[in-house]
């Protein structure tokens, strides 16, 4: 699920120029910067309504990010997955 997406108003209308894995959000600005932990993830999905314990059947937990350069600025999308160790989720961009 993308649990987090930050994108300025001034990117509205902005032309993709790149697609960065693994980068994140970090005091307000992006930054070159790992995904958020277990704990903030977590945190950030119960803010938003999305009840997610540790305590219920987790087999795996996987976070990333992604960062979409245009050529206005950087949006992130943070991504979380909940699966049972054997199947886990991704998901894959490309430009066109």
């Amino acid at each position: 699920m993308f649990y987090e997406i930050v994108m300025p108003d001034e990117l509205k209308g902005a032309i993709l120029e790149d697609i960065i894995e693994g980068s994140g959000y970090d005091d307000g600005r992006l930054s070159e910067t790992t995904a958020d932990s277990e704990e903030v993830a977590l945190s950030k999905c119960r803010a938003k309504g999305i009840a997610i314990n540790k305590e219920d059947e987790i087999d795996k937990l996987s976070i990333w990010n992604i960062v979409l350069k245009t050529n206005r600025g950087l949006a992130l999308i943070r991504h979380l997955n909940i699966s049972n160790g054997y199947y886990d989720g991704e998901t894959y961009y490309e430009t066109v």
